[in-house]
């Protein structure tokens, strides 16, 4: 069993499973996944389930949300809703009322560390000795251009992202005892 594993790919990564299918699970701590600069595409040829099994499942975004099924399809966005359907609409509750209108403006806030002009990038994990991650602590990098960057290892032990136009090594420096300093 790997403690920590980091993957940096410059150009493309594919994955493909022939037979038994692909699993991500995370016992603890949350699963993301950004398309930075592009669109993210979920395609099955069988159903696709979302599931919430102790809360709540939101769908944001910032301009639109279509939900289509078979032609009938609904919309939402800034001017107003829209439903539509070739067949019966059927609307059920309990109880119905109307009143004022309103809207909820969720805060999209933009993706972190993206990087949208092409470059290379990579963070590292900085380790002791013993591969202990050295979080929050200061670090010096060279790179290969000449230019020297400070900063400081997250609580994960990782460096900011480094960018550059073409591959290039990068030298660091951990400075723990700046931490006591």
């Amino acid at each position: 069993m790997v403690k920590n594993l980091f993957i940096g790919v410059g150009s493309a990564l594919s994955v493909f499973v022939r037979k038994l299918g692909i699993r991500l699970i995370a016992n603890q701590g949350p699963v993301q996944m950004q398309a930075q600069n592009d669109l993210m595409a979920l395609l099955a040829r069988k159903e696709i389930s979302i599931v919430s099994t102790e809360d709540s499942i939101e769908i944001i975004a910032k301009k639109r949300v279509t939900i289509n099924g078979g032609g009938s399809y609904i919309t939402l966005n800034a001017s107003g809703i829209e439903s539509a359907t070739a067949g019966e609409y059927r609307t059920r509750a309990g109880y119905y009322v109307r009143r004022e209108k309103a809207q909820h403006k969720p805060d999209i806030a933009p993706l972190a560390n993206t990087i949208n002009d092409g470059s290379h990038n990579i963070r590292y994990l900085c380790t002791d000795d013993n591969g202990v991650p050295m979080m929050n602590t200061p670090y010096r990098a060279f790179l290969a251009d000449g230019s020297v960057l400070e900063g400081v290892s997250d609580g994960e032990g990782y460096t900011k992202l480094f960018t550059s136009a073409q591959i290039q090594d990068v030298l660091l420096h951990m400075i723990p005892e700046a931490i006591n300093a």
